[in-house]
């Protein structure tokens, strides 16, 4: 049930961030990403500071021990990754660039591979596979003779290393310990502070229709409250393999969500769906053994985290 309930939160955690990339690419046609960002946190900070003291209520010596963590963190997550992601949808679609985030499982996985000590299981490569093939039936519309035509451009680029960004963020954080919340509120916070003069230097612009500042404030709290509080007790929970892995939902989500502003959706997008939910539950669906209930993603070696 522990399980099941973090897999659900990593899937709630995608859905949000989906729609980050759908109203976001909505919000940098009149905010620049900066300020987007800046707004971002703005908006959030304070609830995740508030959540924090209900819900965790920290041990602050243990927190403030841990501030050079969390000051990388949030220059990885917060400020690198949000700031690289806006700018990318300056020159690229939401979809390509969700196409380009669908790397993301892999990095992490190869990541905590070599630096976490943690091996890959054969249904943890398995699930990837499915998961990405889903991706790429999703996104070429059923055509995967598409790829051969598939050039990178400048956004694609940026979005390239966005998504490294969040890999390095994925394993840093995994390791942290600051309480997950604490750690969302406390990153959210420390970068509103280092983006403020930045803004005061290059100015802040905002939103000129009613409808882009309802944009701008499902940024600030689902993908930014929700997403990320969810993401790192998931994380915490299954361990940075397994919960990338849940990243090529996303792709499918930025597809629903885009029948809210008129996409319809095909055959192709239902069949990439079920292929990209089928490799996650492959991947994090437990194994039984005997008695024993064997993760099927990553395992932690003979020096992992718990």
């Amino acid at each position: 049930m522990h399980r099941a309930r973090s897999l659900a939160f990593l899937v709630l955690a995608n859905l949000f961030w989906a729609g980050n990339f759908v109203f976001g690419a909505v919000a940098v046609e009149q905010v620049d990403p900066i300020s987007l960002t800046w707004m971002r946190w703005l908006g959030a900070a304070p609830i995740l500071i508030v959540l924090a003291l209900a819900i965790e209520r920290p041990a602050w010596r243990t927190v403030f021990a841990d501030w050079p963590r969390q000051i990388l963190l949030a220059l990885l997550g917060m400020i690198g990754f949000c700031v690289l992601t806006y700018e990318a949808f300056r020159h690229t679609s939401p979809m390509d660039a969700s196409l380009i985030n669908a790397i993301n499982p892999a990095l992490i996985a190869i990541a905590a591979a070599g630096f976490a000590r943690t091996r890959v299981g054969g249904r943890a490569i398995a699930g990837l596979l499915i998961s990405l093939a889903g991706v790429l039936l999703v996104l070429t519309k059923g055509d995967l003779a598409a790829l051969a035509g598939f050039r990178l451009n400048l956004g694609e680029g940026i979005m390239i290393v966005a998504v490294v960004v969040w890999s390095a963020y994925t394993l840093l954080g995994r390791t942290s310990p600051t309480p997950p919340i604490t750690g969302s509120a406390l990153q959210g916070s420390i970068a509103l502070v280092l983006l403020s003069p930045v803004v005061a230097v290059t100015g802040l612009t905002v939103p000129a229709a009613p409808e882009v500042w309802a944009n701008v404030a499902y940024i600030a709290v689902f993908p930014s409250v929700l997403s990320f509080m969810l993401w790192n007790l998931a994380v915490r929970d299954l361990g940075a393999g397994p919960a990338g892995i849940t990243l090529n939902l996303m792709p499918v989500f930025v597809a629903l969500i885009g029948l809210t502003v008129g996409l319809p959706i095909t055959l192709d997008q239902l069949a990439g769906g079920a292929l990209v939910i089928a490799g996650v539950l492959l991947t994090n669906l437990p194994v039984r053994t005997g008695m024993s209930r064997v993760d099927a993603g990553a395992r932690p070696g003979r020096s992992g985290g718990g």
